[in-house]
């Protein structure tokens, strides 16, 4: 780990504050060794893999990750490492699996060769661009004028829970071969994304079940393709959220999701933009539990997020969060839900319900 780390100055880097400017800024250790934890009693590992996973980071004092090393009965030996969000995102995640797989595979074979330092200089320079054009005064005033006055909260239909202690839910959402197949046909025939059309459908049950006529939905989207290939393989983050307003006006599941592509690609032209200096333009109220532009979140990843059986789903950063993973074999999703709000049952349907309109839209003749 210690090669890893030292060849990826985001593992060594905390925050700072500095006061002249009012501003925060990274600070990047020389070196840093990460607290290992172990675990060799296998009837404790979900208490401790818990404990490693959502014990709070202090982002000020040192570098948010950590590590726990399990071994089982059998000597075989599992490394967890946690990291906070501000470190990197998925494809970061996968970088440094790649690095630490291969380091161990070296050091096992004798030798003691360290991954290849990343351009992190790149990377700083990124993050500098995107500070200045944070400061982009027409991209700030179209996204005013695109979301003033748009819906925040999402009304769903709560149910009560007056003694509920979890923080969050989590849920399989499925997609059978064929609907997959289905749905990839109805994307290359209209010109659409198959992204799109997820979050069309989405958004379509969560206006029927909420019986609003619009919402804004938080879409998670990444900036490391326009980076350059150079950032690759970066472990840093580059995830951004896009606030996107949606009202259903139409019963064709193609005519939804090509307005939906299109609202998607108007709002990444502009997602240089940081979602905290749009919260401030639209006079927005802040609180430490929700953000006020949004209720419900949806993101597209490429690998599948692994939750173990006996530790808890991660909390929820939203009411709702529906995320879908492209695998080679088919489409899948995870429903991310507040565990304080909705009971699983509940959330069941409203998965249930996402693929039924998904399978209805798709067999509609207006679709096609």
């Amino acid at each position: 780990m210690s090669l890893v780390v030292a060849a990826n100055p985001m593992l060594r880097t905390q925050y700072a504050y500095e006061t002249e400017k009012a501003d925060f800024y990274h600070a990047v250790r020389s070196e840093y060794k990460i607290p290992l934890e172990v675990a060799r009693r296998y009837a404790k590992w979900a208490v401790q893999m818990g404990n490693a996973l959502f014990a709070p980071f202090d982002l000020f004092e040192r570098p948010p990750i950590r590590a726990l090393l399990a071994t089982d009965a059998k000597h075989a030996s599992y490394l967890m490492i946690a990291l906070h969000h501000v470190v990197t995102d998925l494809a970061g995640i996968e970088v440094l699996r790649e690095q630490l797989s291969a380091t161990a595979s070296s050091l096992l074979c004798g030798k003691s060769t360290a991954p290849i330092a990343a351009p992190y200089a790149d990377y700083f320079a990124f993050c500098a661009l995107s500070r200045t054009r944070a400061d982009d005064k027409v991209a700030l005033e179209w996204w005013v004028t695109k979301l003033k006055g748009a819906p925040g909260q999402l009304k769903m239909p709560r149910d009560a829970l007056p003694d509920a202690q979890a923080e969050a839910g989590h849920l399989d959402v499925l997609l059978t071969e064929g609907l997959t197949e289905q749905m990839q046909a109805l994307c290359t025939y209209g010109g659409i994304t198959v992204e799109s059309t997820l979050l069309a459908v989405w958004c379509s049950v969560l206006l029927k079940q909420s019986s609003q006529t619009e919402l804004t939905i938080g879409v998670l989207y990444s900036m490391r393709s326009l980076a350059g290939k150079a950032h690759a393989q970066v472990v840093g983050t580059y995830i951004g959220t896009l606030p996107v307003r949606h009202s259903a006006l139409s019963d064709s599941t193609k005519a939804e999701a090509q307005r939906m592509d299109r609202a998607v690609s108007e709002a990444v032209q502009r997602a240089h933009v940081p979602l905290h200096h749009i919260i401030s333009a639209l006079e927005l109220e802040c609180s430490s539990v929700r953000l006020p532009l949004f209720h419900t979140m949806s993101a597209s990843q490429e690998a599948l997020v692994a939750f173990f059986d006996g530790i808890a789903a991660p909390s929820a950063k939203t009411d709702l969060e529906l995320i879908f993973y492209d695998t080679p074999e088919e489409l899948s999703g995870r429903l991310i839900f507040d565990a304080q709000l909705f009971t699983t049952e509940t959330a069941s349907k409203w998965g249930e319900r996402f693929t039924d309109a998904l399978e209805d839209g798709i067999n509609l003749p207006s679709s096609t």
